[in-house]
């Protein structure tokens, strides 16, 4: 009788995550894994009576990777490092960016995605407070910090979309710089009453 293949679950949840990011969500199976790690599908059916858990693993390692992109140093500035590592990411891991914020929506919600932005902030060493330079509060960092992830996460979606091939990475910094610029004028401007 053979012994009997074990594999840690790190293992099957890595090479669910290779397998992800190579060729996208659907085509993630207990034969596709098996393949990934030259082994008969018994072994791998251990680990994948769920979906759910299979998903997550790989959602977990998805984050890792864009707080791994979003920490990096594109500029002097850590917050615009935080937007142009989401775009780069979208970019560059199209399958795991669709993955995570299309096919996985229902995980992705608004809470959820403020977590990710504070996993990237801690992780780069930025406080969750506006800089005091700013003259804003808590709450009006939070609006802008909502306004220009919205228009982040859109550029995003066009880059892993394809829609943006060529495009400069200067002019993507340009686009997110001018956007975040505007968003926080337009703050301030409410603030002191000016018109919107």
């Amino acid at each position: 009788m053979a012994p009997k293949i074990k594999f840690r679950k790190e293992t099957v949840a890595g090479a669910a995550f290779n397998i992800v990011r190579r060729t996208g969500w659907e085509s993630l199976t207990a034969r596709a894994v098996a393949a990934e790690l030259k082994s008969s599908t018994m072994p791998i059916y251990r680990y994948m009576k769920s979906m759910d858990v299979i998903a997550g693993e790989v959602r977990n390692k998805t984050l890792a990777l864009l707080v791994e992109y979003q920490t990096k140093k594109y500029t002097s500035n850590p917050f615009m490092n935080l937007a142009i590592g989401y775009v780069n990411f979208a970019a560059r891991e199209k399958k795991l960016f669709l993955f995570y914020f299309l096919e996985m929506t229902e995980k992705t919600s608004w809470p959820a995605q403020q977590n990710i932005q504070l996993a990237a902030l801690k992780r780069a060493g930025i406080a969750d407070e506006p800089p005091a330079e700013s003259g804003l509060n808590k709450r009006e960092w939070e609006g802008v910090g909502r306004r220009t992830w919205i228009f982040t996460h859109g550029l995003a979606a066009l880059a892993a979309g394809r829609v943006m091939d060529g495009m400069d990475e200067k002019e993507i910094e340009r686009l997110l710089f001018e956007n975040g610029k505007a968003v926080i004028n337009d703050v301030i401007a409410s603030k002191k009453g000016g018109k919107r």
